[in-house]
Order: structure tokens, then sequence, then C-alpha cells
């Protein structure tokens, strides 16, 4: 656990890139005799397949057939983390939904960060300057005017700084591409060398009574990647800086999102909202509906299941799949992430027993789903209204810039949780 995270609806939860491809919707099906084919990603040192109900079948090879009559089929792999903590990643869909998968491990790869800090000259007088430096970012003052980030991600990164008046008027803009991380160091900022910028500002629509809300605006520089803009972890609304065209690239991404959360004990339901565009403009966007009272988590007899109940926005098309984990505070134990589509589980299922591996080839029994342990377990329903991979937007959920290419513009996203904790 303890990753932080400026958005997210994995908040608190080991994140994993899936793939779950393009859903057509709960109504979908698939054929016959159609090859899927599967790209591992980082360290995968076991994967096994499932074509239709039959057994799992442990596989080294890159693409399988499928023959199950609906298309229906699931793709497994552990992930070797360098914390030595497994970690269980399946997907179950249709070759309607898709016919590519990817296992990826890539969140684990991006773990080395170092320190880095600096000072910022030219911060209005009286006002303040954002930096953020990818999923790093703070506020300094023209009396205070360092900023000092521990964990920044190793790497090619991008830099945005802007000053803010003491008004709050926008002043100047710093962008710096390509900036490369590789160890501790120091990097101090101009703001005197800046371009003139203007802010926008979005609202959050659909905020339940007792619920509270947060906003959070990000770059996708060229696409890929992203550094944050301006957060508000109690605001249903929020302004944000867009880039001057001097210093613009043809690629740029905004990523709006928008949230709200509730806690009741153990139990935290909450709703997401993002919109990808080039060229955002004041609006709002509108929350989902949160998950219903039948949604759960529950283990017995060694098995896993979660429900969604109903979740009317997977209806549309897109690509839509419902998720479920459990990471459990043991480092010992392992984690499991599964994510499966409405058209593999099939017109009004909304329950998933996690799989039984246990009896294929190559299978660790230090792998076997944690029972009696504790930890936090989640639920969730997503949907994307464009043709889009689900790895994106669950690399873009957690806060990994290498898992994010190709993201849509115009693209909205929908996500509706539940994170659970206690003992299972």
């Amino acid at each position: 656990m303890g990753r932080q995270r400026w958005i997210g609806w994995l908040s608190g939860v080991a994140g994993i890139a899936l793939l779950a491809g393009c859903s057509a919707g709960p109504s979908g099906g698939g054929a016959a005799g159609t090859t899927v084919t599967i790209t591992k990603v980082g360290s995968v040192p076991w994967l096994a397949v499932q074509d239709g109900s039959g057994t799992w079948t442990a596989v080294t090879g890159s693409s399988f057939v499928v023959n199950d009559a609906d298309g229906r089929y699931g793709v497994a792999w552990e992930c070797a983390q360098s914390s030595g903590q497994a970690l269980i990643g399946v997907t179950q869909e249709t070759t309607a939904d898709a016919t590519t998968v990817v296992a990826s491990c890539l969140f684990d790869q991006a773990s080395s960060t170092y320190s880095v800090s600096g000072n910022v000259t030219g911060v209005p007088a009286g006002g303040s300057a954002f930096v953020a430096i990818g999923n790093s970012f703070s506020t300094v003052t023209s009396a205070s005017p360092s900023y000092s980030y521990p964990q920044v991600n190793g790497g090619l990164q991008t830099l945005v700084a802007y000053g803010l008046t003491s008004s709050s008027s926008p002043d100047t803009m710093v962008v710096q591409r390509g900036l490369s991380i590789v160890g501790n160091g120091t990097h101090d900022i101009d703001l005197t060398t800046g371009q003139p910028f203007s802010m926008t500002a979005f609202s959050v629509a659909g905020v339940p009574v007792g619920e509270s809300p947060s906003a959070a605006a990000a770059l996708v520089p060229d696409g890929s990647g992203f550094v944050l803009l301006a957060y508000d972890s109690s605001a249903a609304s929020l302004s944000f800086p867009q880039l001057p065209a001097a210093l613009a690239a043809s690629g740029d991404l905004y990523y709006l999102d928008g949230g709200a959360a509730v806690s009741s004990g153990n139990v935290t339901l909450r709703q997401e909202v993002g919109l990808t565009s080039q060229s955002p403009s004041s609006g709002s966007l509108q929350l989902p509906a949160a998950l219903d009272s039948s949604a759960a988590f529950s283990v017995s007899s060694g098995t896993a299941t979660a429900a969604w109940g109903s979740v009317p926005f997977l209806a549309g098309g897109g690509v839509g799949a419902l998720y479920g984990d459990f990471s459990p505070n043991a480092l010992t134990s392992p984690t499991w992430v599964v994510m499966v589509t409405p058209a593999w589980l099939g017109s009004g299922a909304t329950t998933y027993s996690f799989p039984d591996l246990t009896s294929t080839s190559g299978w660790n029994s230090a792998w076997n789903f944690p029972t009696g342990q504790s930890g936090y377990a989640t639920v969730a329903a997503l949907h994307v209204s464009t043709a889009f991979s689900l790895d994106q937007l669950v690399g873009l959920a957690t806060g990994r810039a290498s898992s994010i290419t190709a993201l849509s513009n115009g693209a909205t996203y929908l996500i509706s949780l539940r994170i659970e904790s206690g003992v299972f």
C-alpha cells in the first residue's frame, strides 16, 4: 500500500494495469475459433489461460485459440514484485470485448524514486507558485519559495510551474519537458522566464448529500504520462491553468477529474468522473451513481466473491468492466486483482467468484487467495465512453505515467467503487 495518489478509485489499494479490451456492452458475445494475443509487460513469471468455463492451463506462448461458442475466456498471471509480495492478476472477457490482452506488471517497474528540491525565482510578491513534477506537487510562496519532493518517479518527467498574484490572478508559467530524473538532486525554477497564461474552471455535479467532493486537473503531455495542474480535496469546483500556445505541444491533453466519497465505519463509497480534452472549457462533470447496497466483497470456504449490484452506466457502448481486489496488509500474503466484463458475466449477472487456480501447472501455494487476513477489499464498476483499453484507465487512475499512452480526446470515464477494510 502506501502509494499516494492525487486522484484515484484505487486509493489505498495496490494498483495493477489490466487490459479488458473494448466492451460491446452487457449483451455482447463472441465467436469460436478466435485467436487471442497476450502481451506480457514487466516481470510475468507465470501465465495461464481458460477457454470458456474449462480448466485453466499454464502457457508460455503469446497467443491461444478460444473455442468456446460464446467466445468467453480468461487470462491469469503472477507478478514478481520487488517487495517480494505476490500479485495475481485475472481478466475474464469475451472475444467480442477484445482479442488482445496485456498481462502487465508495469506498475511495479516504476518504483525507483528520488528526492528533488529547489528554489523558485519570480514568485509574485505576496502571491504563490504551484510546482509539479509528475505526481509530486506543492505550493510555495514569495516568503518561502523553496520546494522539496522526497519521492519523484525516475525517468523522463514533465515539470509545470506557474505563479499567482496576491489576488490569485495568473502571472507566468514555465513548462519543462523531458526532465531526466536519475538520482537525488536540485532543480531551480525561474518564473521570470515564463509565459503569461489563463485559468479555466469546472464544477462537479451530482455530489450526493453527505458526501465529500474533490476535483483535480492534470496535463497529459503529448498524450502520455501526466503532471498535476491543480487539486482540491474538499471542493466541487476547481480553477486550473491552460498552457499558453508558446508552451503547448500538439499532442497535449488535459485530464479533468471530479469525485465524491463518504465513509461509514470500515466502508468507503466513492464515485469519480473524468474527461480528457485538448481544449477544455468551463462546464460541469456529472458523477455516476454510487454502487447500491448489494455491492459487497466476501470470502467463504477459501473462495472470494465480488458483488456489484445494479450498475446502469455499464449498459451503454464503449468500454465497460467490473473490478474486484483484495490487498492484504501482510506482505507475506498475495494481493489478488480481477477484472471481468459484463459480456463474460452474462445478462443480469451481478456477482463473480474468483477463480480456483490451485490445480494449474506451475501454481505456487503461496499465491493462494489469503483467508482470515486483514486488508482492503475493493469492488468497482468502470466505463469509458469511447473504444479504449482499460489498462490505460487503470494506469491513469493509479498515477503510473508509463502505463498511459494513446488517451482519447473527448473520452469520459465513470467509476463507482466500494472499499472495505477488515478481516476476510
